[in-house]
């Protein structure tokens, strides 16, 4: 797979690891209604949404190939270093989507001030992020767009830091099939793909004989 692809990432909620039944309850989900929804098509509205520069009408993802770029000189800090590889990610090629490019503003995250601001933006006509490599995509993406499904094999390995590394193995095999069978029983022919190396999990055995 080449690096021209935008990834939406299902998200972990407060955590900063990669949670394994969240993940898969989430995916399913999506699988079952075979498009992602915009929060207010999930039903939210401005009484119960979650406070995000995507708001409720818009879907947020990430641009790969801007992976490296920050909004902060001491670390990354972007959507790809942010979200996406602590969770498993829907992958859609450049071309299949018309995307958003959000205004760039410094970052929005310390100060009580910034979540209202972050509030208010989220629900501007204009589009709005402190993360220089979001777009947006408005209302709904259907799945038809998708080329793959992307996993993140090492923070899902470091999230088993306290089992034996043939223990981790075993758990990360489980977790590859799982997925695999919950593609094939939502009739997706969609393939697995690392998030750092974009290389295919095509065969789990032999994928994880290489890690």
């Amino acid at each position: 797979m080449n690096e021209r692809i935008y990834l939406h990432t299902i998200n972990n909620g407060y955590n900063n690891y990669y949670v394994s039944k969240k993940q898969k309850e989430v995916l399913e989900s999506i699988l079952k209604s075979r498009k992602i929804l915009s929060k207010r098509m999930q039903g939210y509205n401005e009484k119960n949404t979650t406070i995000n520069f995507a708001g409720l009408d818009y879907i947020s993802l990430s641009d790969y190939e801007k992976r490296f770029i920050s909004n902060k000189e001491e670390a990354y800090y972007n959507c790809y270093y942010g979200y996406s590889r602590r969770g498993i990610s829907f992958s859609f090629p450049h071309d299949s989507l018309e995307v958003i490019e959000p205004t760039i503003i410094g970052v929005c995250s310390k100060r009580y001030n910034d979540f209202l601001l972050m509030e208010k933006l989220g629900l501007d006509e204009n589009r709005y992020s402190d993360l220089p490599d979001e777009v947006q995509v408005k209302d709904s993406i259907p799945l038809e767009k998708m080329n793959g499904i992307i996993f993140p094999t090492r923070e899902f390995m470091c999230s088993k830091v306290f089992a034996k590394k043939n223990k981790m193995i075993v758990l990360l095999k489980q977790e590859l099939e799982e997925i695999k069978n919950m593609l094939s029983e939502y009739n997706y022919e969609t393939r697995m793909y690392d998030i750092d190396t974009l290389e295919e999990i095509d065969k789990i055995d032999d994928y994880i004989l290489k890690l």
